[in-house]
């Protein structure tokens, strides 16, 4: 039985479908094999399914790209999606840093497009002066909102005489209390307010019982923080299961099932384990 017939068999769609010539069902066939291969990066993977999607290479055996998804893959087309668009940013960026992962991907999707650049750069300078991968926590931190009028104000001096003029002997550059104080001036009510809530966020550093990620280094206050932790049998992508796919225990770059490997992985970037919630684990 062709494999053509055989799909048709389980296909449920009333849509007709569409045959494909010999060049496009190779062509499929090369695609579907890195897909489904596991060891290949989320980037070929994504760039796999968008050419199958954009070339609707799935028309002989189903009606819709969904259809396709669901039935040959086993995951839903907003997760195709995810991987296609991940794939555009990591090769779009591949000139400023590498992407490591899906999720790292996913976060750098909510930056503004004039300010992925600049975020990379400094979310990869971060990563490397710890010595490890840029994870999705350092793009987050890198694409803090920054006021238009951030450069205005610290280079413009104040029109009121606030305090004395520093000696010429001494350096001019303000303290980064002065900056604040500046910028709190100038921030609209709604950027104080947000910017009251996203302190209240953050992690108090060098504080007793703190639980530190041995990977990103995000610290939190309690041991129950820590989440259930994955890898890849296939490809070695660590994951918890916020981060798999379809939230269930497969890998979100080769959607292949993974086995856990701890109770204390980080819910911040899906890769690291909590120290001390590891030392307590193990006594």
């Amino acid at each position: 039985m062709s494999r053509q017939t055989k799909v048709k068999t389980s296909t449920t769609s009333s849509t007709t479908l569409e045959p494909i010539t010999l060049d496009e069902s190779k062509r499929l066939i090369e695609l579907e094999k890195t897909v489904e291969a596991g060891r290949q990066t989320f980037i070929a993977v994504g760039t796999a399914l968008a050419e199958i999607r954009d070339t609707r290479l799935y028309k002989a055996d189903f009606a819709t790209f969904d259809e396709y998804c669901d039935k040959r893959w086993g995951f839903t087309r907003a997760h195709a999606h995810r991987l296609i668009e991940a794939a555009s940013l990591a090769k779009e960026m591949s000139p400023v840093g590498d992407i490591p992962n899906e999720r790292t991907a996913r976060e750098l999707a909510r930056v503004p497009a004039v300010e992925r650049a600049i975020v990379v750069k400094a979310a990869t300078a971060k990563a490397n002066s710890a010595g490890r991968k840029m994870t999705s926590k350092d793009i987050s931190q890198a694409a803090l909102p920054r006021p238009a009028t951030v450069s205005a104000v610290l280079v413009e001096p104040s029109s009121e005489a606030e305090s004395p003029q520093p000696d010429s002997s001494e350096p001019t550059s303000p303290s980064t209390e002065s900056m604040l104080r500046r910028l709190w001036g100038v921030a609209t009510p709604v950027e104080r307010s947000s910017f009251l809530e996203w302190v209240k966020t953050q992690p108090v550093e060098d504080d007793d019982g703190q639980f530190k990620c041995n990977s990103c280094e995000a610290t939190f206050a309690d041991a129950s923080e820590g989440v259930s932790l994955y890898e890849c049998n296939d490809c070695g992508t660590r994951f918890t299961q916020d981060t798999s796919a379809n939230g269930n225990h497969q890998c979100p770059d080769c959607n292949k099932f993974g086995s856990k490997v701890s109770d204390c992985g980080c819910p911040e970037c899906g890769e690291g384990e909590l120290e001390q919630c590891l030392a307590v684990a193990n006594n």
